[in-house]
């Protein structure tokens, strides 16, 4: 393999496929490699899956997608898409919340918020998608949603939404009590002497 192969786009997609199954220290292992996807072992070859690649329609800009997200990285299971395709293909999964199914448009749609933000929780990035979609359903958009909060930190969010509600309820009655017009409020102003 030339230098410049191992530059190409094309090798990153190789290369990117085999760590993120089968290394454990990267970011992405736990949505691949932990659940037992592989890459299949003719594909352990950069050769063998160049030229599959080229065999199958790559050219640069496409990405590797799985047909099947369960099974592995393999011949049979892949086929190359762009990367806006691959994005509307994520919006079309199925995600089902205590009983009730639906795409991640839908959901987006039902609980007010945008489809990349239900995409967010399903790769794992926030709390677990069914528990942001319950707590979104049940709470409303401005409730901020923590990953396994204790008991401690639930108390403190209450006292300090509390704390909120009366400090907001105080300044609109200061400003209901301070609410002078421009002429009082130049009149009643206090006046400083300068001394010499």
């Amino acid at each position: 393999m030339t230098q410049k192969e191992s530059r190409s786009h094309l090798y990153m997609i190789w290369s990117s496929m085999k760590r993120r199954c089968e290394n454990p220290n990267m970011p992405n292992y736990k949505y691949y490699g932990a659940k037992g996807i592989k890459v299949c072992g003719e594909w352990h070859s950069f050769p063998k899956f160049k030229e599959w690649a080229k065999a199958n329609g790559y050219v640069d800009g496409l990405s590797l997608d799985r047909i099947d997200s369960s099974r592995d990285y393999e011949p049979d299971n892949c086929q190359w898409m762009t990367l806006s395709d691959n994005a509307t293909k994520s919006l079309e999964r199925i995600v089902t919340v205590d009983g009730v199914e639906g795409n991640v448009r839908a959901w987006a749609k039902l609980l007010d918020c945008s489809p990349g933000n239900i995409s967010y929780h399903i790769y794992g990035k926030g709390v677990p998608v069914e528990e942001f979609i319950r707590r979104r359903a049940r709470y409303g958009k401005n409730q901020r949603v923590v990953r396994n909060p204790s008991e401690r930190t639930v108390k403190a969010m209450r006292r300090l939404n509390r704390k909120l509600v009366e400090l907001t309820e105080s300044v609109g009655a200061l400003q209901g009590e301070l609410d002078f017009s421009e002429e009082q409020r130049l009149s009643e102003s206090p006046v400083l002497e300068v001394t010499a």
